[in-house]
């Protein structure tokens, strides 16, 4: 009696066993092409898709926020007046850049104490009917800028200056400005440039 139930036992679990084995060890056909397709997508560059989105934005306004050599914080703010983000996913990398529109930009490029201690800051201004910021490297790019150095007074990055009432005023052919080891950078390509000797700041003479 105890052999017989034992011999049912083991036919039992040798078709529990083999039910088993066919459902679930047993790569079925479809598996097999799911699997060839994920291997295809991750490692063949030409079955990988892109795709993009894009936002519309209005009032568009960047503070960044940096240490100089001294540890004092520097602000810099960049604004314009409407703006296309754009987001294109490709190759597993995401690429994150904005298109802003009539953009006006101030930054402080020292915050300083004077002989008699009083709190000065240097500022440079510039403008640009559009530019390009890139979110990833941290980068801004604009052609024909008009650019503007002012010393001011306190520590306080204004909400905005008059170029009129700069030391130094010009136009530039291309400007760009990054972040390179938490360290600011700005560029300026072809730079017309001239002093103001007066009161009344003079008009930028054209390059011949």
């Amino acid at each position: 009696m105890f052999r017989t139930a034992t011999f049912l036992s083991f036919i039992l679990l040798g078709i529990l066993f083999t039910s088993w084995y066919k459902k679930y060890a047993v790569m079925r056909k479809s598996d097999i092409a799911a699997f060839e397709r994920i291997i295809k997508e991750k490692y063949d560059p030409e079955a990988q898709s892109s795709s993009s989105a894009y936002q519309t934005r209005r009032g568009v306004v960047k503070d960044l926020w940096y240490s100089q050599e001294d540890d004092i914080r520097v602000h810099h703010r960049i604004s314009s007046e409407s703006s296309i983000l754009t987001m294109v996913a490709k190759k597993n990398k995401v690429d994150l850049f904005e298109n802003l529109e009539n953009i006006h930009c101030l930054m402080q490029e020292k915050v300083y104490y004077s002989a008699l201690h009083e709190p000065m800051q240097q500022v440079r201004f510039f403008s640009a009917n559009d530019g390009t910021y890139h979110y990833s490297t941290q980068q801004f790019l604009a052609q024909r800028v008009k650019l503007s150095l002012h010393r001011l007074s306190g520590h306080s990055l204004p909400e905005e200056v008059d170029p009129m009432q700069s030391f130094l005023q010009g136009i530039a052919e291309d400007v760009s400005f990054s972040i390179n080891n938490k360290i600011p950078e700005f560029h300026a390509e072809h730079f017309r440039a001239n002093l103001k000797q007066s009161e009344v700041f003079p008009k930028i003479s054209e390059q011949k």
